[in-house]
């Protein structure tokens, strides 16, 4: 099973941190760079409603590969409950965002005036840096995986 688990720990945290940077650095940029700021926030806000069901699915798949992992070591050992903790860290910070942040954002946007502006702005910057969170928090599982022993 530890073979089977690590197949599924890498492969759903690559895609999801992989998916995440594409967005992010990628989609995000050029997006807002060639559509008008109102359309491209619309499209980026429909993009990240169905990436959502995407990470969530990949932080399952790695979940399920990093409990796998460790229900096939011996002792089970501090690295595989390393990975645990920090890919359920992921999901309930996937989880937040994207059902309490993102939700709240989009219906400031709606709204005029100053106030709600200088909200959306803390909002979207709330929600940008958990973006980014979660893909150091993912790159830091996969170096770790990769540098650890094989049969931590």
């Amino acid at each position: 099973m530890t073979r089977a688990g690590r197949v599924l720990l890498h492969l759903g945290l690559a895609l999801w941190v992989g998916g995440a940077c594409a967005l992010g650095l990628v989609v995000a940029p050029r997006l807002f760079h060639t559509v008008p700021s109102e359309q491209a926030g619309d499209l980026f806000g429909e993009i990240l409603r169905r990436f959502t069901y995407f990470e969530l699915s990949c932080g399952g798949v790695a979940l399920l590969g990093a409990c796998l992992t460790f229900a096939g070591t011996r002792r089970g050992g501090w690295i595989s409950w390393a990975r645990i903790v920090l890919i359920t860290a992921m999901l309930l910070i996937t989880v937040g965002s994207s059902f309490g942040v993102h939700p709240r954002v989009r219906k400031l946007r709606q709204e005029s005036g100053a106030e709600a502006r200088q909200k959306f702005e803390s909002l979207h910057n709330t929600s940008t840096r958990l973006m980014q969170l979660n893909i150091l928090l993912g790159v830091g599982v996969l170096a770790f995986s990769a540098w650890s022993h094989p049969r931590d």
